[in-house]
């Protein structure tokens, strides 16, 4: 390593190689995230020993070496710029996400800590029993998912979030919201995530409103009349399609 600019850079880039790397491939394989965070770190270890050894190395770039690592065995949150003391493994954070290793009962857990929570709005048409579902395209699945309109934000006051459900539920139906009222709050998965989800009710006047769309989104709107969602769930699950866990709720339960 030739100069301090140099390994400035090879920290930077390694950094951002190793965000992009965890973000990618953590959803997939929990194992290659970490070989590929640990490939990474050893990289930057072998490329900073100059520096660390160096007294003509700056005094800033030797104490980050220092802080990033404890002889071989490096800091991984140190390293790519994470926070949260339970943090010991090769984690990722993203606006939504920051993944956390706890110990627990002598062993550990992985988690995604989330830094939002959900509004999934239940609903129908005013005085029928059609329900009002969207199929939304999900990359994480890499298919289509049949829900309720839902939504990710800021955890609020469930007053706040009744207008933030009424909004995302207009959003994304194209419909007028006539009446809406909050239900219960859930855990959607609290084996891997701390997310939390806020459900409403909502009556739909029928009404048509403008559809808001992120550039991202891909949405149709779905008017299902109750008894015909389970039908049509098996029909779409065997075209490919993805049922969301929250429409258990609108399921009619088989009582034989």
């Amino acid at each position: 390593m030739n100069s301090f600019g140099e390994l400035l850079d090879v920290r930077r880039t390694l950094t951002h190689l190793g965000r992009v790397c965890l973000t990618s491939t953590l959803a997939r394989n929990r194992a290659t995230t970490f070989s590929t965070a640990i490939s990474l770190t050893l990289t930057l270890r072998h490329a900073s020993m100059h520096v660390r050894h160096s007294a003509s190395s700056p005094a800033c770039l030797r104490s980050w070496v220092k802080l990033s690592s404890k002889g071989n065995n490096w800091n991984f949150r140190s390293l790519f710029g994470l926070q949260g003391d339970d943090v010991q493994v090769p984690m990722m954070s993203s606006s939504y996400f920051e993944v956390r290793n706890v110990r627990y009962r002598g062993g550990s857990w992985h988690y995604a800590d989330a830094t939002h929570e959900l509004v999934i709005i239940l609903g129908e048409l005013q005085d029928t029993e059609t329900l009002v579902l969207i199929r939304q395209y999900r990359p994480a699945v890499n298919g289509w998912v049949i829900s309720p309109p839902m939504g990710a934000f800021v955890a609020g006051k469930i007053g706040d979030l009744i207008e933030i459900a009424r909004r995302e539920a207009e959003g994304e139906t194209g419909l007028v919201v006539a009446n809406i009222r909050p239900l219960w709050t859930m855990a959607r998965s609290p084996g891997l995530t701390s997310e939390k989800a806020h459900y409403f009710y909502a009556i739909y006047s029928g009404e048509r409103c403008v559809q808001i769309l992120h550039p991202q989104e891909e949405i149709e709107l779905m008017l299902v009349e109750r008894s015909d969602l389970e039908p049509l769930l098996v029909a779409h699950e065997q075209a490919g399609d993805i049922a969301d866990a929250a429409l258990a709720f609108l399921l009619e339960p088989q009582r034989t």
